[in-house]
């Protein structure tokens, strides 16, 4: 939900070409943050176990990244969201 947020504020600084580009954003940034969660998990485990680490692990965080990246873009919004703010910053 916070990696949506940010692709949807991108768009003040950012404006996406094209609803192509838009979805890909919506899309790495809800993947960045889900690798990101799942890697602290990860490494939250590991810490608390003590057990030798293991490359598989990461390759684990890919993983759900990869498969997140796939399932957002298909189901990121079509439109891109209309800036929040004008340029002389009134809001809407």
């Amino acid at each position: 939900m916070i990696a949506g947020h940010f692709a949807v504020e991108s768009t003040r600084h950012w404006p996406a070409r094209s609803e192509r580009c838009w979805r890909v954003r919506f899309a790495v940034c809800s993947a960045g943050g889900v690798f990101l969660v799942v890697a602290g998990f990860w490494m939250w485990a590991l810490a608390e176990t003590g057990g030798p680490g293991s490359f598989a692990m990461g390759g684990v965080a890919v993983g759900f990244a990869a498969v997140t990246l796939g399932c957002t873009f298909l189901l990121a919004p079509r439109s891109v969201p209309r800036p929040l703010v004008d340029a002389d910053d009134r809001r809407r």
